[in-house]
């Protein structure tokens, strides 16, 4: 074979070569172009779709604002009403939010007495449930019962006691008082202070 032939065959390979090789590169920058803009605006979704999300993320700012009136009104009061005592019924707690923002729950103990406790079990954190099951305290998790009286465990898993709230009777209401010191609450009895 001729040398010119051989030499022209060989620039045509590194010619066709090198065109494949941009073809295949312009390629690849289109398609991560391609999908680099479409993660950037999204996916093409129908109105019902835009719109659910909208109103997810309604939800989800409604429920932020809610949080934040929450903390303004705990950081403001020294007290806070939580139920008329004749719409409590004995054995149906009532749950509210205590000053640390935690989990609690409010029991009607007699016709004007009340007790209030955490509602973070001292097992593993659930959350316990707000009827009485026996007249005790009970959560589900993982079966613990707790003294409604003094909160101390009586069987299950959990081995600390569920915190007391501080409360107040007014007239017919009772309020939940802001607390001079911690309270220990959850597994590991940290101390919430107020907010």
């Amino acid at each position: 074979m001729p040398e010119d032939l051989i030499e022209r065959q060989s620039r045509r390979s590194v010619l066709l070569f090198s065109i494949a090789a941009i073809g295949g590169s312009i390629g690849v920058f289109s398609s991560l172009t391609a999908a680099i803009m479409s993660y950037i605006g999204g996916p093409n979704l129908t109105a019902a779709l835009k719109g659910r999300q909208l109103e997810e993320s309604k939800r989800a700012l409604e429920s932020q604002l809610e949080l934040i009136k929450l903390k303004v009104e705990r950081v403001n009061s020294t007290r806070i009403p939580l139920a008329k005592l004749s719409e409590i019924e004995e054995g149906a707690g009532v749950t509210f939010t205590d000053y640390a923002l935690q989990p609690a729950v409010l029991f009607k103990t007699g016709e004007r007495s009340c007790i209030a406790r955490s509602a973070v079990c001292t097992h593993l954190g659930c959350t316990v449930q707000s009827n009485l099951v026996d007249g005790r305290i009970y959560c589900p998790c993982h079966q613990s019962y707790f003294d409604l009286a003094k909160g101390v465990p009586l069987s299950g898993p959990a081995t600390l006691p569920l915190a007391q709230e501080p409360i107040e009777i007014d007239g017919d209401t009772v309020f939940l008082v802001k607390q001079q010191s911690p309270i220990k609450i959850g597994p590991g009895q940290i101390p919430m202070l107020p907010l």
